[in-house]
């Protein structure tokens, strides 16, 4: 998924890490990028039961 940007016909940017819409860089680095986001792990407090 990361990785969509750099290949094909777009070619939107070298690494992953350096697309401004990737949530890569959030992931791979720590740091965020211009969009807020939520790591995967902090969903399990999340209830999704329809209480």
């Amino acid at each position: 998924m990361h990785n969509h940007p750099c290949r094909g016909k777009w070619q939107l940017a070298a690494n992953p890490i350096d697309y401004i819409h990737s949530s890569a860089r959030f992931y791979l680095t720590g740091v965020p990028g211009i969009y807020p986001v939520t790591n995967f792990m902090e969903m399990e407090k999340v209830n999704l039961s329809k209480a």
